[in-house]
């Protein structure tokens, strides 16, 4: 079983510009909580929050 990391938007194993690219596709699209893999604060709206926790786990 492969388990993915929230900040992994991507789901290619890293925190990296791949994952930041994929929250500005959506950037400030609203919906439920964790809605879509781009949501990784799980708020329901995409924004800065979301790049911080992908910036917390930065692997480049």
């Amino acid at each position: 079983m492969v388990v993915w990391m929230v900040w992994d938007v991507n789901m290619d194993g890293r925190a990296n510009v791949l994952d930041l690219i994929a929250i500005a596709q959506h950037w400030n699209e609203h919906g439920e909580p964790a809605w879509i893999r781009a949501d990784t604060n799980h708020d329901g709206i995409i924004n800065v929050l979301d790049l911080i926790v992908v910036a917390i786990h930065w692997t480049g």
